[in-house]
């Protein structure tokens, strides 16, 4: 398994890790810190991106949430624009301004694959993708022990994250992961899920994704007029 690198270590969870608030935005918070995390690993700059506005365009305008893939594929075709304060814990297209779709389009994930098993998943975030998963948070998901693996928490899945490393502990695949519920929860909102404990049941019913290449903020490269 991939050991956590020193160029990892030096990307505090406090430029990834945020809090979606009171609205069921988990799936495009998911998707909007695993395309930061892929942009810093590929050289870009960091961008801290709107996941309200991605979260808009996939849930049609209405809090009631999407599956992953819908993330996924929306996320590839027209992006996700960078963040600004008036956009937090909005969802209506009214709330967001023209500029803002037109930005969209300079921060998309380039490389983007389904992920079915656990095996393909290690070797996804050993191959050095950011992953997009679902997990099942029950009561117990709020607790980690002492090695800073989640306790057992299964279901249909009603919450997506990201997994941006994955380590070998007591013999087991643990995957670490990144939530959406700001930075005082578990280590800095990180902690490890294993397949058999937290993801197995929700891979049946949901489409885990991985991502490993993002386009340049093609904005930049545009050259000024005199």
């Amino acid at each position: 398994a991939k050991q956590v690198d020193a160029e990892k270590d030096l990307y505090p969870s406090e430029k990834y890790v945020k809090n979606q608030g009171q609205i069921g935005s988990c799936n495009a918070y998911a998707a909007k810190g695993a395309l930061e995390r892929t942009r810093h690993f590929v050289g870009l700059p960091h961008t801290d991106l709107s996941a309200e506005h991605l979260y808009m365009r996939i849930c049609g305008g209405r809090d009631q949430g999407r599956m992953l893939d819908v993330g996924m594929a929306e996320i590839m075709r027209g992006g996700i624009p960078p963040m600004k304060p008036s956009h937090y814990q909005k969802y209506r297209e009214r709330d967001f301004r023209p500029e803002d779709n037109r930005a969209a389009v300079r921060f998309k994930d380039e490389e983007c694959y389904a992920v079915d098993t656990e095996v393909e998943l290690a070797e996804g975030i050993v191959s050095g993708f950011i992953a997009v998963v679902a997990v099942h948070a029950t009561n117990s998901y709020m607790r980690m022990d002492s090695t800073e693996v989640i306790a057992r928490s299964l279901g249909r899945g009603n919450h997506a994250e990201g997994c941006h490393d994955v380590d070998i502990i007591d013999g087991e695949l643990k995957f670490r992961k990144f939530g959406s519920w700001g930075l005082n929860v578990w280590n800095g909102g990180c902690g490890f899920i294993t397949w058999k404990n937290h993801l197995i049941e929700p891979n049946k019913y949901h489409q885990f994704y991985l991502i490993r290449g993002a386009s340049d903020d093609t904005q930049d490269n545009v050259p000024e007029l005199n």
